[in-house]
């Protein structure tokens, strides 16, 4: 593993690039972007959106290794076809992957969670159709599509099967898995990492997710980050630690303090 790692744009005390300059002090190198509501329009559509964040990063040596969009979260890919949600899914989605490609940021990732959480055969067959779509207009401009989902081992891999694309992998959460549904985390790293896109790596207490410093929590990060390590993964990490909640901050006095804390146990272990 690399001993770089980056942080969640929506879980920054401001959105947008303006704490490029700042995060890299804390030992930041890389940054997910968050593509922008659907509400108004995925702003990062729009050419003076990409040339801010674009011209920041290269002014403060911050990689945007990846993106993604919080609004799937409401409108989730996993409903039928002919529905509103699976068209503003589908539009946002659409509208993020050419921002992305245009930016030429490598990755696009498509969480499913709250509206888009997969229960049931129905809504695994939904997602799975929407992220072959999405993984062919990936395959035409240039990005890799990564799935985040609490799915188990088995449904993953019928769900890579399914996709059947060679741009399309899995955005796997080393948190997620164990708090919502009880995986054993490192088992499925080892039987999973060949098929990995990005990793997004947290901590916490039961379900309160990211809402602990590294090896702080009972989800078995030093675990995760082991099975990682031993599989060779070398793609990005993404911290998804909740640094803008005051919650998570308090002891640290600011949230700066807390991502210079969250890098220091992180480099520790590589």
């Amino acid at each position: 593993m690399k001993k770089s790692i980056g942080v969640c744009e929506w879980y920054m005390p401001v959105k947008g690039p303006s704490l490029f300059s700042q995060l890299k002090s804390c030992g930041i190198d890389s940054f997910q972007m968050e593509t922008g509501i659907y509400e108004e329009g995925v702003p990062s559509v729009f050419p003076e959106v990409q040339e801010a964040y674009l011209a920041a990063a290269e002014r403060s040596k911050i990689t945007i290794n990846s993106a993604a969009n919080m609004s799937l979260c409401t409108y989730g890919p996993c409903h039928p076809q002919n529905t509103p949600k699976y068209d503003a899914a589908k539009e946002i989605i659409e509208k993020s992957l050419y921002a992305v490609s245009q930016m030429q940021i490598p990755i696009f990732m498509i969480q499913s969670f709250g509206d888009g959480d997969i229960q049931d055969e129905d809504s695994f067959l939904n997602t799975a159709k929407m992220l072959q779509w999405a993984s062919e207009l990936g395959a035409d401009l240039g990005v890799k599509i990564a799935s985040e989902n609490t799915l188990n081992l088995e449904d993953n891999l019928r769900l890579i099967e399914f996709v059947g694309m060679d741009n399309f992998g899995l955005g796997f959460d080393i948190q997620n898995g164990y708090a919502l549904k009880g995986h054993d985390i490192p088992q499925m790293i080892r039987q999973l990492a060949g098929f990995f896109t990005m990793v997004h790596i947290k901590d916490g207490k039961g379900s309160a997710l990211g809402m602990s410093h590294f090896g702080e929590g009972d989800s078995r990060f030093f675990d995760s980050i082991k099975a990682l390590k031993e599989s060779g993964y070398q793609g990005p990490v993404i911290s998804e630690s909740a640094y803008k909640k005051l919650d998570f901050y308090r002891a640290d006095g600011n949230p700066f303090a807390a991502i210079r804390k969250d890098v220091e146990i992180y480099q520790g272990t590589i």
